[in-house]
């Protein structure tokens, strides 16, 4: 598409992983705004600007095996519209469509930046994702980094810094210029979940980091100094205290939750009681939902425990199946499942050449993190994470390598 096009799709990779942790929630709006000036630039622009050569790296700018992912994601967004527009009650119900927006422009973001070298951008963004907790923790004295904070939050700072270190991970398997900087990238990922105190992004780090070691490392020693690490994290996870208002070892809140004894870790305990709400309601609306605005909230909020609400207001149901399961019912349940078939569609309609395992790796950190991260907080139920998704699908199986 020209410099422009390349200068935009590098615009679009910065945002979404370079600087997605320092910017927080006005992500979705920067990135939503990038991709309608992409769609602008390839669609009434384009007939004004002609576009000539592929970009560098011989990938056709045409959409091509992309048109199926387009197609789920698009479907997505009609699943989550139809459930919004049937249980609307004021208008004001409808803002969370814009922010959801996304998956409709994953065709242009796939022409924009489909088969880019996401390694350099990944780094960057850990790197700056440190920068950004070490800036809430010690210059700004909060106790959690970013707690409190109104452009992002602890979680959003956390995954976000960690899905970019898991992808720049990539480049130690490679000969890749920024290969030395990938294990710092690494290291500042680990430390953001240290300083913002994220359980979700440290559940998520053994995961995303066998991930990494099965898909790219070809020796057996690499391999099992992986696997190890993931292992000692895990343990770590379960058996060190954590920190909250009870020191508590996850293991034994499991045992709680496995025998039906109190949970003594508040933190765990409401969203227990988020989760037994979200299915009470999903049961009284099944099809279609109670809706996507903030007039749900107050429903499950009547389901809580006094003690529960001592934490407040909460805004959402700190999970992405709870969370489309009442805001949209079976409608919403379909449009998350078409999230996440959408990329592994993508994958599995490229040819041979182009399964890489660099590639086979971006696809499991991004779709195997969105599960993960997605099980006890929102992920692709929350507007900044799910358009950082749809651009990461859009880079990773975008577009093929001409053969």
């Amino acid at each position: 598409m020209g410099t422009a096009g390349r200068y935009l799709g590098s615009a679009v990779l910065t945002v979404a992983l370079g600087l997605s942790p320092a910017l927080g929630y006005a992500t979705t709006f920067v990135l939503l705004g990038l991709a309608a000036i992409s769609w602008l630039w390839q669609g009434p622009l384009a007939r004004r600007f002609a576009a000539t050569s592929p970009p560098e790296g011989g990938v056709s700018p045409r959409l091509g095996v992309g048109a199926f992912p387009a197609l789920l994601f698009g479907l997505s967004y009609l699943l989550i519209a139809v459930s919004a527009l049937t249980t609307v009650r004021t208008p004001a119900d409808l803002v969370p469509l814009l922010g959801l927006a996304a998956p409709l422009f994953y065709a242009p973001l796939a022409r924009l930046v489909g088969g880019a070298d996401l390694a350099r951008y990944a780094i960057a963004g850990a790197i700056i994702g440190l920068a950004t907790a070490l800036l809430y923790r010690y210059g700004l004295g909060m106790p959690r980094a970013a707690e409190g904070s109104w452009l992002t939050d602890p979680y959003r700072l956390a995954v976000t810094t960690l899905l970019a270190a898991t992808l720049g991970l990539g480049a130690w398997f490679s000969q890749h210029r920024w290969r030395g900087l990938s294990l710092f990238a690494l290291a500042a990922g680990v430390a953001v979940i240290a300083l913002s105190g994220s359980r979700t992004a440290l559940l998520g780090l053994p995961v995303l980091m066998l991930i990494t070691g099965l898909c790219l490392a070809r020796r057996p020693l690499a391999r099992i100094a992986v696997i190890a690490a993931a292992v000692a994290v895990i343990v770590a996870a379960l058996f060190v205290e954590l920190p909250g208002t009870e020191r508590v070892r996850l293991w034994n809140i499991l045992v709680a939750i496995g025998s039906g004894s109190p949970v003594s870790d508040s933190a765990i305990d409401i969203r227990l009681g988020l989760y037994r709400a979200a299915a009470e309601l999903f049961v009284s609306s099944p099809l279609l939902g109670h809706g996507w605005g903030e007039a749900t909230m107050p429903q499950v909020w009547a389901l809580l425990t006094p003690a529960q609400l001592s934490w407040g207001r909460l805004p959402h149901l700190h999970s992405d199946i709870a969370q489309f399961a009442v805001s949209g019912g079976l409608f919403g349940i379909m449009a998350w499942l078409l999230l996440v078939l959408a990329p592994i569609a993508g994958y599995l309609r490229l040819p041979d050449n182009a399964r890489t395992p660099q590639r086979r790796h971006a696809l499991l950190v991004l779709v195997v993190g969105a599960l993960v991260l997605g099980l006890p907080d929102t992920f692709l139920a929350a507007p900044m994470t799910l358009t950082i998704y749809v651009v990461l699908a859009a880079a990773v199986v975008g577009r093929s390598p001409r053969p």
